[in-house]
């Protein structure tokens, strides 16, 4: 069973882990209500999506500043706020025989995203433009220390 979120009754929980430089979700959002789960089928798609757009983007400064963990999870709160979120609920028992990390949206819905990302790219950017600027400074100082010790 499929069900829609209003703006006004979105609630996430991100959980996201970091491996090197990309992130990997932990596939699924998933809250019990009583003897159901709830799972936010979206967020795969989202996290997907971003990876798909940034790898369109130059390394600097887009591809680094969203490998910074923070600025990621704004990326993917803001996007997620501004998307139709499709959730399944499903009885505690059925949980592990049916993976659910095969949903796929409808073809509009995937532009709608896409598009948002785009725009949630710059968004983010421009909200954080400040804070970035230092830590990308910071990463930079960092490589530069690094990398002549490396060789």
């Amino acid at each position: 069973m499929l069900a829609r979120a209003s703006p006004r009754e979105r609630h996430y929980e991100l959980r996201i882990t970091q491996s090197g430089t990309r992130l990997e979700s932990e596939h699924l959002y998933q809250t019990t209500l009583m003897s159901h789960t709830l799972i936010n089928l979206t967020l795969p798609i989202v996290i997907q999506e971003i990876e798909n757009v940034l790898d369109e983007y130059p390394e600097h400064p887009y591809q680094l500043a969203f490998s910074i963990h923070e600025l990621r999870q704004k990326l993917i709160a803001h996007i997620l706020s501004h998307v139709p979120n499709r959730y399944a609920v499903e009885g505690v028992q059925e949980l592990s025989s049916t993976p659910k990390s095969r949903y796929s949206l409808p073809i509009q819905e995937r532009i709608q995203i896409e598009t948002v990302v785009h725009g949630s790219i710059l968004h983010i950017l421009r909200e954080n433009a400040d804070w970035l600027s230092s830590q990308i400074l910071t990463l930079s100082l960092v490589g530069s220390i690094l990398l002549p010790s490396l060789i």
